[in-house]
């Protein structure tokens, strides 16, 4: 689906450029994803899915900007309050950097769409905690599992529970140079840059 969609990239001749300045030869952009009604549906499905094994949830939080459709999706098929982080607070009314009503002990989902270094999830998730006191957990369509998305949402004491990660990408890809070019970057995003 995320390749047929077009939400997922894969050029080892060249690259894209990720926000952090990681230079990879994979892009992924979910927000496609949300113009095929079909695939959709399906997406939403495995989240539901996923949201069920997870258990104990109180309210669903959409991480700004990708996250904001799939949760509120989620939250509406689970029948669950549903509220949105912003990427930063307002500079004006309330101030606010999270919108929607957060009980203070309300158990929360935060969603994401991809999981790169992990940054605009663990600023949502102290977000959270600002105004929250019970337990957070995380789900994402595509989390390419870097050891820096591990070790903060380790630190945050958060769980991630994606619905594709990078190692089953790999499993995916039938050309052996492709997927050796995608394994050896993945050992190192941060170093890796195009050869050719």
């Amino acid at each position: 689906m995320m390749i047929s969609s077009g939400a997922l990239v894969i050029d080892t001749k060249k690259y894209f450029t990720f926000s952090s300045g990681i230079k990879s030869p994979i892009y992924c952009d979910t927000r496609k994803l949300i113009s095929y009604p079909d695939y959709r549906k399906k997406i939403l499905l495995s989240l539901i899915e996923k949201t069920n094994q997870i258990g104990n949830i109180d309210c669903i939080a959409g991480v700004a900007t990708g996250g904001i459709s799939w949760g509120a999706w989620l939250a509406d098929r689970l029948d669950l309050p549903f509220c949105y982080i912003r990427s930063e607070k307002k500079s004006h009314g309330a101030k606010k950097s999270v919108e929607g009503v957060v009980d203070v002990d309300s158990n929360i989902l935060l969603v994401e769409d991809v999981v790169t270094t992990g940054k605009s999830l663990g600023q949502a998730a102290m977000q959270i905690k600002e105004i929250n006191t019970a337990h957070i957990s995380s789900i994402c369509l595509f989390s390419y599992e870097f050891r820096e998305s591990k070790e903060l949402l380790s630190g945050l004491k958060i769980k991630l529970y994606p619905l594709m990660d990078l190692k089953g990408l790999l499993n995916q890809i039938t050309d052996d140079t492709q997927r050796n070019d995608i394994e050896k970057w993945s050992k190192d995003p941060w170093g890796w840059k195009n050869e050719n």
